[in-house]
């Protein structure tokens, strides 16, 4: 079974999870030239994700009926889980740091039953559904009281951490709240506080707006830009309007138009630089909400994996970015 185990000099949280090594692969590994050219697929046959498999991929834990026939969007329980359902959450105290048993959950959303359509090629409703399932599953995973934090992500690309060529996305459910989670937090707590109150990512948005070299796309729910600070090459960031801490309680046409946002984003991308690695990720206030993390304002970030980090940014914590954030919004808007 995994572990959870915490650093006793950062505080940081890992998980060490050894049935990780078993998951099988079809994504050969990046050249190395930025790009991730699609792989020499071992054969739908080998998919455990195409129509025809469903008995062996995993148990099924909700399935949206077609069309496409036979089913629309699937979740499945993991097979190769970082973290499981069973066990305690009781922190054990060691003479090198705190560690608890791996309990969580970690889930597999399987965009269609087509096996080469990426998530950008999706028709416009099916990439809603997507993050329609997101929050259902989400809402479902919090009825768990020992689960305090749902990831959800997408790696798509050997560069970006995908093994299965079969576009999916993912959830990982965990009973401590991620240190990325916390940086916010604490950085929107020292903005509120320096300005008398306020959200900073309300404050990002409406400056972003008024300056407009960073914009990349807007519609009425959602604003998209280069971040001013973008620790990668081509990464987005894309803010709802409307304040709120939850993704799980956004409205049914935020999740939509969140869906079909995102989809042209990186349809924008694949334009500009041709097939490419990225990942996506929301991040989204902890499910039972502690004193401050109501001023959050949940949000969603895709991060295009070009170039990978070194001994430098390992080192320091700091990363390179080769393009300007304001070349990039607008080379993208042009798209």
């Amino acid at each position: 079974m995994s572990q959870w185990r915490q650093d006793l000099v950062t505080g940081r949280w890992v998980v060490i999870a050894p049935r990780r090594a078993d998951r099988p692969h079809d994504v050969a590994p990046s050249t190395g030239s930025g790009q991730a050219p699609p792989a020499p697929d071992a054969g739908h046959a080998d998919c455990p994700f195409c129509p025809g498999h469903e008995a062996g991929a995993g148990e099924e834990l909700y399935r949206m009926e077609g069309p496409p026939q036979p089913w629309r969007v699937r979740v499945l329980a993991n097979k190769f889980p970082v973290l499981e359902r069973q066990g305690s959450v009781d922190r054990q105290q060691g003479p090198v740091g705190e560690w608890l048993e791996g309990v969580g959950a970690h889930e597999v959303v399987v965009d269609s039953p087509d096996h080469e359509r990426s998530f950008a090629e999706l028709p416009d409703d099916h990439a809603a559904d997507v993050f329609r399932t997101y929050q259902r599953r989400i809402a479902v995973l919090a009825q768990d009281p020992r689960i305090v934090y749902v990831q959800v992500f997408r790696n798509e690309g050997a560069a970006a951490g995908a093994s299965l060529r079969h576009p999916h996305s993912q959830l990982i459910a965990t009973p401590v709240v991620p240190s990325a989670i916390k940086e916010e937090f604490h950085g929107a707590r020292r903005w509120r506080q320096q300005n008398g109150g306020g959200c900073v990512h309300c404050h990002l948005l409406a400056a972003e707006l008024a300056a407009g070299e960073r914009l990349v796309m807007q519609d009425d729910h959602f604003v998209a830009w280069a971040p001013f600070a973008s620790s990668f090459a081509w990464e987005m960031m894309v803010v709802p309007r409307r304040h709120g801490p939850d993704f799980h309680l956004a409205s049914d046409q935020e999740v939509a138009g969140l869906g079909l946002m995102v989809k042209r984003l990186v349809s924008k991308l694949k334009a500009r630089l041709g097939p490419l690695p990225y990942n996506y990720f929301i991040h989204t206030a902890p499910l039972r909400h502690q004193d401050g993390e109501r001023h959050f304002h949940w949000h969603l970030r895709i991060l295009p994996r070009l170039t990978q980090p070194a001994g430098f940014e390992w080192g320091t914590g700091f990363s390179i970015n080769a393009v300007e954030p304001e070349t990039a919004a607008q080379a993208l808007r042009g798209l």
